[in-house]
């Protein structure tokens, strides 16, 4: 973990240490979710902890959110859409991937993608018609197998609350041998 700084002017002054411990940055998009100034909230977590600002992460403007389940390692969001209205939050975590649709106050683990998974990234796939907008996709690490094997692609057609898994890569089988170490 290390302190956030920040900066307002493409980096030519930063504001130093706005929060302490953070893991992972993230700023969403999703409407329900802009600050006083319009800015999208913006969340970081410390140990499993989730947090946010929705004061474009001044100082003084963060605040202490729900557990994540999980170490924090990135986020992602799925946008508005007629079964989510409001968006949901979602947090790759040392447990899997959790999920929030109340501005990370809560975060529930999403079914089919926890225990011994890492969420490592997210895509959104928009398609016209889908309940949710369209398709998440999620790159994730096995935990538990050898480096050859635990990278995983998952998919989601539920907005993130369900997983399915869909590929697990394995780097030699595209002529790329394992790095030595």
């Amino acid at each position: 973990p290390t302190n956030t700084d920040r900066t307002v002017d493409r980096g030519a002054t930063w504001e130093r240490n706005v929060n302490d411990g953070t893991r992972a940055l993230f700023q969403s998009s999703l409407p329900a979710l802009r600050g006083p100034g319009g800015h999208g909230a913006i969340f970081g977590a410390s140990g499993t902890r989730a947090y946010r600002s929705q004061g474009d992460g001044a100082e003084g403007t963060w605040e202490i959110l729900g557990v994540l389940g999980g170490i924090p390692v990135t986020y992602g969001e799925v946008p508005p859409s007629a079964a989510l209205p409001d968006g949901r939050l979602l947090a790759g975590v040392r447990n899997g991937i959790t999920t929030s649709d109340d501005g990370g106050e809560t975060w529930l683990p999403a079914e089919g993608a926890y225990g011994s998974l890492q969420g490592d990234s997210f895509a959104f796939l928009p398609v016209a018609g889908h309940p949710y907008g369209g398709a998440v996709l999620a790159g994730l690490e096995d935990l538990t197998v050898g480096r050859d094997s635990s990278a995983l692609l998952y998919r989601s057609e539920g907005g993130g609350a369900s997983w399915a898994r869909v590929l697990r890569f394995s780097p030699s089988a595209f002529g790329v041998g394992n790095l030595p170490t």
